[in-house]
């Protein structure tokens, strides 16, 4: 899953979410942020997003564990037609 956020004017982000079968009942999960300053003057605050990124593992694993739980992850299969 991909998704893009941006400050306008400073900012574009994209994120990309990758979940994958690490064995019975575990889940790999691999967050990438690719930033871009959109005016020179954000460069500073591109890197400071960095740092907060590199260290937003558990919260990531937090909610994705809280959402799948839920039973939010898996698609329904849609039920079989009525004869």
């Amino acid at each position: 899953m991909q998704y893009v956020a941006t400050i306008p004017n400073l900012v574009a982000t994209l994120v990309d979410v990758k979940l994958t079968r690490a064995d019975a009942g575990k889940t790999r999960v691999d967050v990438t942020y690719t930033r871009t300053a959109l005016d020179p003057e954000a460069n500073d605050e591109v890197r400071d997003l960095a740092s907060h990124d590199a260290a937003s593992g558990p919260l990531w694993a937090r909610a994705i564990h809280q959402h799948l739980s839920a039973g939010c992850g898996a698609p329904k299969r849609p039920a079989a037609p009525r004869r």
